[in-house]
């Protein structure tokens, strides 16, 4: 059992890594890219702003998706859909598509962050391994960090954004084989992820002033 998980563990991270990678190798530049496509820099803010709200609407909603159609499943369609859109921004001509593919893969981000997060979960047999487990899985996503930006400028001055975001896609695809071909035994199958009711969550926080305190600190970062 200690060797399964160990090789599953081990997917994670590379899972976090092709991920973190196409994160930041993309993350920098889509404000050129949408001012480009003929986004007015005055509303680059509010378009970021409604990419949060529609990311944090979406993850009310992730918990539920997950338990209904399974953790890999979910997370299988989420990739193939950042795909996509991915492949799809070179070829938006117009302000309005481009935003929308932005928004849409701001939201479809956040929900496969939700799912590693619960791959990561899954991984950990003892509490005594969370820190470990967690400190490398976010060593991971620090190193495609410092890498990803200083090929991302090499790339757009060879083959311009339509190049980048290809890239991106590409680099998206190894997260479908190493989920399908290592995590189906690990993550968690339909009906078996606790499902977010907001209301009660709610409540949840007002009572409890640690829970509300993280929540505060997470916010202020």
């Amino acid at each position: 059992m200690t060797t399964l998980i160990m090789h599953k563990r081990h997917a994670v991270y590379a899972l976090n890594l092709f991920f973190s990678l196409s994160l930041a190798i993309s993350t920098f530049f889509f404000t050129p890219f949408l001012v480009g496509r003929g986004v007015p820099e005055n509303v680059i803010g509010i378009l970021y702003s409604i990419a949060f709200l529609c990311g944090g609407l979406g993850l009310v909603a992730s918990s539920a998706t997950v338990a209904r159609i399974g953790a890999v499943q979910a997370f299988v369609c989420a990739v193939a859909l950042s795909v996509g859109a991915f492949l799809l921004l070179p070829l938006a001509k117009s302000a309005v598509l481009a935003a929308a593919l932005f928004i849409l893969i701001s939201a479809l981000t956040d929900f496969l962050m939700f799912v590693l997060d619960i791959f990561v979960e899954k991984t950990v047999s003892k509490e005594g391994t969370t820190g470990g487990v967690r400190g490398t899985f976010i060593t991971m996503a620090n190193l495609a960090w410092v890498i990803a930006p200083l090929a991302a400028g090499g790339i757009i001055a060879i083959g311009g954004f339509d190049r980048l975001f290809t890239i991106t896609a590409l680099l998206l695809l190894p997260l479908i084989l190493i989920s399908v071909v290592s995590l189906t035994t690990l993550a968690p199958h339909r009906g078996k992820v606790h499902v977010l009711h907001f209301r009660s969550f709610v409540k949840r926080l007002r009572r409890d002033d640690d829970l509300r305190h993280i929540f505060f600190a997470q916010f202020m970062l």
